[in-house]
């Protein structure tokens, strides 16, 4: 089924048990995946080099010209109302040396911030991180207009053992 088609049902059936009230909701790991594949046509539109590596264990879900991102989709929640929870699998820290840029998708707003604004000296990324003072990076997608891949890179990333 065709991924615009599946949004079309669903939400049908979103109208449907809301009509009936049941209460029905997308998981995380179906935002986190709808993120990624945002970030990467938003990349691809504005004529980035994009590898997804979302399914592959690593810290990072997509390769921007060079550059690690990873995305996450956060919620307002508690007393979080101005900031979001950054920890990976919900318990361990992301190093800055793992991940080069985050796409933060809040308040239907991506931010995009590089690693070294969220980072303390010992090169750990903030748990949480206050986005009220972070408006500058809503949108900023240009910042990744690093390097593109050489494709002998390219061909690497996907051979065992490299």
């Amino acid at each position: 089924m065709k991924r615009t088609k599946k949004r079309r049902v669903e939400t049908i059936i979103k109208r449907l048990c809301a009509a009936l009230g049941i209460p029905v909701e997308v998981t995380a790991s179906e935002r986190g995946r709808r993120l990624e594949r945002h970030c990467a046509k938003k990349f691809r539109d504005l004529g980035f080099q994009v590898i997804d590596c979302g399914s592959k264990g690593k810290p990072y879900d997509l390769i921007v010209n060079g550059l690690r991102v990873q995305c996450k989709n956060r919620r307002r929640h508690g007393h979080n109302a101005t900031g979001v929870n950054l920890f990976k699998n919900s318990q361990k820290q992301y190093r800055a040396s793992d991940v080069d840029f985050f796409v933060i998708r809040f308040c239907r707003k991506c931010f995009v911030i590089p690693t070294s604004v969220i980072s303390d000296e010992a090169g750990l990324v903030a748990g949480w991180v206050r986005l009220t003072n972070k408006r500058h990076f809503i949108d900023a997608w240009h910042q990744l207009a690093g390097q593109p891949i050489p494709v002998e890179t390219q061909m690497n990333l996907f051979v065992r053992g490299a």
